[in-house]
């Protein structure tokens, strides 16, 4: 008896290890199934990853490029910056000199108004005096001819000597 219990046991026992073997090969072939799955998925996963990194390295590139466009940009407006202040200081110094030579300018038309003024003063007073001694002239003339006239006149009363 204990035979056939042993017998019994150990076809139950191996029908145990088929019925695992079975399972095992189940298994197996869907961990196969399963890592070929995983595999699909991991090198998709990989070519996801690796056009990521290439699109991000693309990425930093244009960015790196677009910084160094700006740096160009930011160096040319600095110097046109430095230009513009170079050319104010420049306009700055031509119409302090413009407005120094019209200030200069403004005082001597002042002058020359001045002057000009006086002239006209000091000719209108020539003309008033020559116009008073003109008229001193016409009288001293007018006394004169009137004297010669009446001189003429006394000269021709006088009776005139015989002795001729």
């Amino acid at each position: 008896m204990l035979e056939t219990e042993l017998t019994e046991e150990r076809k139950k026992y191996e029908q145990q290890m088929i019925l695992r073997d079975e399972q095992i090969k189940k298994l197996d072939k869907e961990l196969a199934k399963a890592l070929t799955i995983d595999n699909g998925r991991q090198q998709r996963i990989l070519a996801e990853y690796e056009d990521k990194m290439y699109a991000g390295a693309r990425e930093v590139e244009d960015w790196k490029m677009k910084a160094m466009a700006m740096e160009r940009e930011k160096a040319e407006l600095a110097r046109e910056r430095d230009q513009a202040i170079e050319d104010l200081r420049n306009v700055e110094s031509a119409f302090s000199d413009v407005h120094s030579k019209y200030e200069r300018i403004k005082g001597i038309l002042k002058n020359s108004r001045r002057n000009q003024e006086l002239l006209e003063d000091r000719d209108l007073e020539m003309q008033a005096r020559l116009s008073e001694t003109e008229a001193r002239i016409l009288e001293i003339q007018n006394e004169v001819r009137i004297r010669l006239t009446k001189y003429i006149l006394d000269v021709d009363q006088i009776p005139q000597p015989k002795y001729l």
